[in-house]
């Protein structure tokens, strides 16, 4: 036990001692799920859907250079109507998250473009309270590992900073050794977000 609590305080004092030593951002973020393909008659019929927003938080580490990193967390209730007598709706909960690595070109500066590259886990998980047995009739999870790149701006006011992001889903497996479906993840994806920095 004392090892472990020793491992536990090591960790916990080399990330304070990274926020120390460079800047703290957090924040909120909303996302949207794009579209597959640059196709005219793609980007038509994304667009003539309902827009799906994504809403989360994320937090990044800049220690003393322009390279930071850190984790986005998307989430998403949702509810569609049910064709089972058990339920009048399905009941859903879907998730993206990832963890992200930036290099900011001029971080100090109120004009601050960066690159980005992640690795991550997306899912969707039935939450509906059904009657006795119909909850055998759906897969109650679908999930997937993915990797993403691309880029974005952010405009620092002093403590403040907002900007927007456009990133590029390169890979989207299910989850090695497992049977779950792989979580229908967009090609293209877009972001807006707003936070402060420490």
């Amino acid at each position: 036990m004392g090892k472990r609590m020793l491992l536990i305080l090591a960790v916990f004092l080399c990330g304070a001692g990274m926020l120390l030593a460079g800047e703290f951002r957090i924040g909120g973020i909303g996302g949207i799920e794009a579209f597959d393909s640059f196709e005219r008659e793609e980007i038509q019929r994304e667009f003539d859907k309902k827009v799906v927003l994504y809403p989360g938080l994320y937090w990044e580490v800049i220690p003393e250079s322009n390279f930071g990193f850190g984790m986005t967390y998307l989430v998403k209730f949702h509810r569609e109507p049910s064709v089972l007598s058990g339920a009048e709706y399905y009941w859903l909960f879907d998730w993206i998250g990832s963890w992200d690595f930036r290099y900011h070109f001029l971080s100090d500066s109120f004009l601050d473009p960066f690159i980005e590259a992640g690795l991550g886990c997306a899912g969707r998980v039935d939450i509906t309270s059904y009657e006795y047995g119909f909850e055998d009739e759906r897969d109650d999870l679908v999930m997937s590992l993915f990797g993403q790149a691309g880029g974005g701006v952010a405009f620092h006011f002093k403590e403040l900073h907002v900007g927007a992001k456009a990133l590029y889903r390169f890979l989207n497996r299910p989850v090695p050794a497992t049977s779950y479906d792989t979580y229908p993840l967009k090609n293209f994806h877009f972001s807006l977000f707003a936070g402060v920095a420490f």
